[in-house]
Formats: C-alpha cells, structure tokens, sequence
C-alpha cells in the first residue's frame, strides 16, 4: 500500500481533509491508531488535529491520555483538543496534574490559556513567573538569531506554535503543506523564498511591504456598512473579504459602492506578544526550514 512508501502517504495525508467526510476522518484515525512509522502517525494527526471533526475528538483523547504514546503525537492530540469546549476542564487539570513534569509541559499551558478564565485554571497561571519580553522589534531581531532550522526539535516545537489556537493563529490565514487558511500567503517554502531578515521583517512589522496581492481593502455597502479584509474571491456576482480574524465576510459585488486600498496589512501587529522567547525562535527556526 502506498503506507508501505513513506514519501506518497505523507502527500496522500495532506492532500485529505476530515472536514469533506466522515470517511475521511475515519481512515487518518486510522492511520494515527495503527502500525504505521511515527513520521505517518505524525502527519496523519495533524491534519485531524487541525481539521477536527466531532466523530475525530475520541481518538485525540484516546492519543492524548495514552502515556505510552510517544510525546510529540500527544502534543499534536492536546492541539486537536483545546480549542474544543467539549473537551472538560478537569480533563485538562488531571494532565496538567499528570504531565506537568514532562516535555509535555508547555504544550499543556497553551492549550489551558483559552481556559484562563476558570479559577483553577487561573491558579496555574498565577503560580508561574511572568516572562520578561523585548521591548523592540531590535530587541526581537536579536533574539531571532538564535534560530536554527537544522535544531530538529525546535524545528517541531515550532511546527506545533505555528499550528496551535492558542498560538499566534498562523495557520488560520496561512497555507502550510496543504493545510490551513488561505488569506496570506502559502508559507510550505518560505524558508527558500525569504530571507531569514526578510522573513523576521515581515512579522514584526507586517505592513512595512504588503504584496500587491495581499493588499487590504476597505468596501463600503450601498447601506453604508463599512467592511475591511484581503479581498479572497470575487466573481459570479459576489466579492469576499478575509479578515485579520481569519474570518470571511461574503458581500455581493453590486452592493459595494464604494473600495479603496489601505496600507496597512490584514495581518495583525504585535504577534509577538503572544510568544514566550524560547517560543519566537522555535517559530523562526520551523520557518526558515520550510523549503
């Protein structure tokens, strides 16, 4: 089978979304759960994990609580999980309480922060030392220095930031090897097509250089709505914008009177202060070995 050939599954794997069908989601839990190398498991979990399906959250629990799993196929389950609220909070204290020990550690506080607000939550938050942070992009570029695309466990740490709710939200805008939004640019190769200053650059201050396809647009309806995004899709009489949020706002082309182009970038500022230090580099270093 094409499992047997690690190179095609792995194509095969991006290629597939959950979303599209039950079946779907049936054969990558398949995959996850059965006698396939680590690097296929890996692949296969995370697409279930950032496309997850109701029918998919059983097997990211059974990965999840297995403690004989190897650690990076429970990172990706608990990314699957956090942002599902389906999922209990003391779900999450009794791993917190089990695997706060391990490398498990930080994986398990990102995916608590959309739960901060709950006091025992709350409690764990407030028992760790607050990190200091840079104070300037400078600062920022300095530290990214310290990136290595050739460190293999930054490069996954960072795989898992960029991929995480509870992250800066890359992948909700951005395409990465088959995966993920499609307002910004398609980040598979940008470790070939950007330069490590460029590619720092083009975070700490997003609306330095905007493509001209990237541009963002401000479309007021003929009732005087206002909406601003990239504009994604227009054609068969509708125009659509994506938004910084990662959301889409549909509007048909004949109700806009009126577009003008901004200068400024759908892609938020400051993502940076949702990083730790150590996170920032592993950010970097995934980026710049995408290639």
């Amino acid at each position: 089978s094409n499992l047997d050939q690690p190179g095609i599954a792995i194509q095969a794997i991006r290629l597939a979304n959950p979303k599209d069908s039950a079946e779907v989601a049936d054969l990558l839990a398949g995959v996850v759960t059965g006698q396939h190398p680590l690097t296929i498991q890996q692949e296969a979990l995370r697409t279930l994990a950032i496309s997850p399906r109701p029918e998919s959250l059983a097997t990211l629990r059974q990965i999840a609580d297995d403690s004989q799993q190897a650690p990076i196929l429970r990172e990706w389950a608990f990314l699957g999980l956090a942002a599902q609220p389906s999922i209990e909070t003391d779900w999450w204290l009794g791993h917190w309480k089990a695997d706060a020990g391990t490398e498990l550690r930080d994986s398990l506080l990102r995916s608590l922060k959309s739960r901060v607000k709950e006091a025992p939550v709350q409690e764990i938050f407030q028992t760790i030392s607050p990190e200091s942070h840079p104070s300037t992009n400078r600062e920022w570029t300095e530290l990214a220095a310290q990136a290595n695309p050739d460190d293999a466990a930054a490069v996954s740490r960072g795989m898992l930031i960029f991929s995480h709710p509870g992250g800066p939200g890359c992948i909700k805008c951005h395409r990465l090897e088959g995966r993920g939004g499609l307002i910004g640019p398609d980040l598979s190769r940008v470790g070939s097509t950007f330069s490590a200053e460029k590619l720092i650059e083009s975070i700490l201050e997003p609306s330095k250089e905007v493509s001209p396809q990237f541009t963002t647009w401000t479309m007021t309806t003929l009732e005087g709505k206002v909406h601003t995004g990239m504009l994604v899709f227009e054609n068969e009489g509708k125009t659509i914008l994506g938004t910084a949020e990662a959301t889409s706002i549909e509007l048909k082309t004949a109700d806009v009177e009126n577009r003008a182009p901004q200068k400024t970038s759908v892609m938020p500022e400051k993502l940076v202060d949702h990083l730790s230090q150590r996170e920032w580099v592993d950010l970097i270093a995934f980026l710049r070995s995408r290639k």
